[in-house]
């Protein structure tokens, strides 16, 4: 799947011209059932070189691929990223910690979100590196990788919020590795962060907090 191609589909759909629009939409639709469109989306997304329009455009495409669910008939439905190929899946996780801590703005904010989507499909059994590739940004010493890792953060634990009170181990298991992962880390981070005087340092703090909460 071309990269290009799909860029300018996605450019086309900012036009005022409702026929080219809708042709455009209706083929972005198309492509989206196609191996590797997910993928090609990640690519846009880190792309500098694309309209952040465009690049926005494309990381809500991904992340509501990552929320989506496909009707199986009769009630029964299944998400859509399971239904995507192992490679591909693979290739987006080892991707996307990287790529969002990089973004900025509504794209990273988006981003965050799909994070967050794919995080609640396989987090932890099929995506231990997460906790890796997030601790690694929180101790990075860098002001915005750090806060756009706890960002993220936020966005994982409210996809397990209401699991605390669950009965079954399988379905508390994320909430118990993001405690036993996390929470030590975070805690001593806090501590940090009380002695500094900076409007970051508070940024940090209220994701922390919004963990807790």
């Amino acid at each position: 799947m071309d990269p290009q191609h799909i860029t300018r589909l996605l450019t086309v759909t900012f036009e005022s011209d409702n026929a080219r629009r809708d042709a455009a939409e209706k083929a972005l639709k198309q492509f989206s059932n196609q191996h590797g469109f997910c993928l090609v989306l990640l690519k846009i997304v880190c792309n500098g070189a694309v309209h952040k329009d465009v690049r926005k455009s494309a990381a809500l495409y991904l992340k509501n691929r990552t929320k989506a669910r496909k009707s199986l008939g009769k009630g029964r439905a299944r998400a859509v990223w399971s239904f995507l190929s192992d490679s591909e899946r693979l290739a987006i996780k080892a991707a996307m910690i990287k790529a969002t801590v990089r973004l900025e703005g509504a794209v990273q904010r988006i981003m965050e979100d799909a994070v967050a989507n794919i995080a609640f499909h396989d987090y932890p059994a099929s995506w231990p590196q997460l906790d890796v590739e997030l601790l690694a940004c929180i101790k990075s010493q860098k002001q915005a990788t750090m806060e756009a890792a706890l960002h993220t953060l936020v966005q994982i634990t409210k996809q397990f919020e209401f699991r605390f009170t669950d009965s079954g181990s399988e379905l508390r298991a994320p909430v118990k590795s993001l405690v036993q992962t996390f929470m030590p880390v975070l805690a001593v981070l806090f501590r940090h962060l009380v002695t500094q005087n900076s409007t970051a340092a508070a940024r940090m703090m209220t994701s922390i907090v919004k963990m807790y909460v």
